[in-house]
């Protein structure tokens, strides 16, 4: 329980841009389908084989977008961390068994964490800035992350 005050005050103070209120596990989330737009890797194939090549998407000034909302989520990745782990300390530490009263409890515990309001002031991005498409010069974002996204994802 005093991982989720813990929590609730180290969000105090953020104020969201994004209509409608966002849960933490929402913000969770946002910041690993933004973190997942560092790159994506491709199989290339020559006359050696095959290589993996690791290729940035073309987002161009979206980056600092990115870059600022993943900034801001921080702080509230940093905090479920902490609560994550003070709620562990607090029922036993390592030793809570799968299915044990103890990991059901954690797990109602964390869930609680989750669904708190997050208010983590994001920038919307347009899709049209993300050049979806799988072309030379747009980008093959897969489906799963921009799943992550819908939530900062706007369209004209």
């Amino acid at each position: 329980m005093r991982s989720i005050i813990v929590l609730g005050t180290l969000l105090v103070g953020l104020q969201g841009a994004v209509a409608g209120p966002l849960t933490v596990g929402q913000c969770l989330d946002i910041y690993t389908g933004l973190s997942a737009l560092d790159h994506y890797d491709r199989v290339a194939k020559d006359d050696k084989g095959e290589h993996i090549i690791s290729s940035q998407y073309k987002l161009g000034a979206t980056r600092l977008t990115i870059a600022m909302n993943l900034a801001a989520l921080k702080p509230v990745v940093e905090a479920t961390d902490k609560a994550r782990l003070g709620l562990v300390a607090e029922m036993g530490g390592e030793a809570i068994k799968a299915n044990s009263p103890q990991y059901k409890q954690l797990s109602a515990e964390y869930e609680k964490v989750r669904a708190a309001n997050c208010s983590a002031q994001l920038e919307t991005i347009d899709t049209e800035q993300l050049k979806l498409g799988d072309g030379p010069d747009e980008n093959p974002i897969p489906p799963g992350t921009l799943s992550l996204l819908v939530p900062i994802l706007s369209k004209k």
